[in-house]
């Protein structure tokens, strides 16, 4: 029986010098070194030179609308703009809450529009600590798990993979 390769794609407001990016690029490196049963793709909305050399493919945001794998958004913008993306495979997506952004956008934006995407039952929520747990449970919803430093291994434990 053929092993079929599954499927991650992260959208990131880009790939240049930041936490994120070397995380999530430094672990899908590692789990891509060690087998060949994913496909990982990260698409950047603002092109910066990587912050490392990435051993898989990286695209615009524009490539994802017609990506097939499973979605991770990783801030507000891509979660917001990913739910309302046309194309395969939108019926799991996640949104990895690697900052607790809203706090800062309270001023810039209104709590409706916030709710929408922290209360959308499209994505599912994931923090990047057991402390940004507490406070999205206690703000929003429940959490479906707790991704410390962008971990690709963790990641493709815990998303759902559709057939």
């Amino acid at each position: 029986m053929e092993n079929k390769i599954k499927k991650i794609g992260f959208i990131c407001e880009d790939l240049g010098p930041n936490q994120l990016a070397y995380q999530l690029i430094t672990s899908a490196n590692s789990l891509l070194q060690d087998t060949d049963d994913y496909d990982v793709c990260l698409f950047y909305r603002n092109f910066l030179p990587p912050v490392k050399n990435a051993n898989f493919g990286t695209f615009t945001v524009y490539e994802a609308f017609s990506y097939d794998g499973v979605m991770i958004a990783t801030d507000l913008h891509s979660a917001n703009a990913m739910v309302k993306w046309p194309g395969p495979n939108r019926n799991k997506m996640y949104f990895y809450v690697q900052d607790l952004e809203w706090v800062r956008l309270r001023n810039q934006m209104q709590y409706e529009q916030l709710a929408q995407v922290y209360m959308n039952p499209k994505l599912n929520l994931i923090a990047r600590s057991e402390d940004h747990k507490n406070i999205l449970e206690s703000v929003w919803r429940p959490i479906t798990a707790v991704v410390e430093d962008a971990d690709v291994r963790r990641f493709v434990e815990i998303v759902e993979w559709t057939k």
